[in-house]
């Protein structure tokens, strides 16, 4: 292990992995109460199936629901028949 962390740290900066930031959008009234709707669907769905929330939707993918994409690009058919999209 330490000769990994030392060969780690000879890495220059410049040659790190970049980082992926994220977009930028500012959240509006209408996103955020958007993005609530779904997450208590999700969260409803998946109490009534004894799953974790994430299964039926990622935090992700309901935030790019929200934003007005389309659900069918971030969502299989049974994930969106849950979440009534």
């Amino acid at each position: 292990m330490k000769n990994a962390t030392d060969e780690a740290l000879k890495i220059s900066a410049s040659d790190w992995p970049e980082r992926i930031r994220g977009n930028g959008r500012r959240w509006n009234s209408l996103q955020e109460k958007r993005y609530d709707e779904l997450a208590g669907k999700r969260d409803e769905a998946a109490e009534n199936l004894d799953i974790e929330p994430s299964i039926v939707a990622s935090r992700a993918a309901l935030e790019q629901i929200a934003w007005d994409e389309d659900p069918a690009q971030h969502l299989l058919e049974w994930q969106r028949s849950l979440l009534e999209l």
